[in-house]
């Protein structure tokens, strides 16, 4: 579920998991970020569910203010 570029925490990995688990299983999106697709690859095989996207987004976001808050505002 990672990929060379994977900034996605714990947390932020098991809610973008719960968006794909809500696809079919041989969904190309699912099997995708099975491979460690990036967040921009994975928007588009989902990109005709708006709501999906959202709550794809809003995995990211969630998972970014968690870093920044871990490392006192300063990005690794």
């Amino acid at each position: 579920m990672t990929g060379p570029y994977d900034t996605r925490d714990a947390q932020a990995h098991a809610d973008v998991a719960a968006v794909f688990e809500e696809l079919r299983a041989d969904h190309p999106a699912r099997e995708a970020y099975t491979a460690g697709a990036g967040t921009l690859e994975l928007a588009h095989l989902i990109a005709d569910r708006a709501e999906w996207i959202e709550r794809l987004k809003d995995a990211f976001r969630a998972g970014d203010r968690r870093t920044l808050k871990g490392s006192n505002g300063i990005r690794p």
